[in-house]
């Protein structure tokens, strides 16, 4: 395991000390929750055929999972392809440690970068995937986060999210969490003015998931002088 610490200034210790201390046991949490069901379901999707096709190297599709916790989304991705080289962001190293870990068993080694998505001093080859599960919910601005993930992704790659969207559920998490919640409306339009264009909508059919979360998967809008 390769690990960097993300070199931009986070304004999210608090937080990232909350995540810390259920590190170990956050796994286990959302399994019973039903959201590894969940991200499998998102992951069904992905069009991971086109994204293999237009790779221009025999090289595996390079993932970055945005705000990954113990790697849940990645976990339900190795399930349906190997061939990929990850890259796992968290604000909480605990957190980073735990998803490492339970990648490697299904044999994907992971580099791991402390930090946040908006302050990534990013130097590499921009990624084919981006996994994004319940990242936007803590973030002030939007738009920025989003605008910084549109740099991060290849012209022909796809950015994957689970949001969560209003439900009472949703407002207690918010008093212990800071989370917010997106109408599914209100995200489709952020992501439309951010950067994002053929956006489908996905609900989840079973469990809190059903309740709580709504998924995405989005391209980058095409400039005007790219062919259609």
């Amino acid at each position: 395991m390769e690990q960097i610490a993300n070199r931009g200034d986070s304004p999210f210790e608090g937080l990232a000390r909350a995540y810390s201390n259920v590190a170990n046991s956050w796994h286990n949490s959302i399994c019973k929750l039903g959201f590894m069901d969940a991200y499998e379901a998102m992951v069904e999707n992905i069009d991971l055929d086109h994204l293999h096709r237009n790779r221009d190297d025999s090289y595996a599709l390079r993932v970055l999972d945005a705000g990954c916790g113990t790697g849940g989304f990645s976990l339900a991705l190795s399930t349906h392809t190997l061939a990929f080289s990850l890259d796992l962001m968290d604000l909480s190293s605990e957190m980073l440690d735990q998803a490492a870990a339970l990648i490697k068993q299904e044999g994907v080694v992971a580099r791991t970068i402390v930090g946040d998505i908006a302050s990534y001093d990013f130097d590499g080859p921009k990624y084919d995937l981006i996994l994004c599960a319940h990242l936007i919910e803590h973030v002030d601005d939007v738009g920025k986060v989003l605008r910084s993930m549109s740099k991060l992704l290849s012209s022909d790659g796809q950015i994957v999210f689970v949001v969560s969207k209003p439900h009472w559920c949703t407002y207690l998490l918010r008093l212990k969490w800071g989370y917010r919640a997106f109408a599914p409306q209100e995200f489709l339009q952020l992501l439309q003015k951010n950067g994002f264009e053929n956006v489908e909508q996905h609900s989840f059919s079973d469990g809190p998931p059903s309740r709580l979360s709504m998924g995405y998967v989005a391209k980058l809008k095409r400039k005007p002088n790219e062919d259609s």
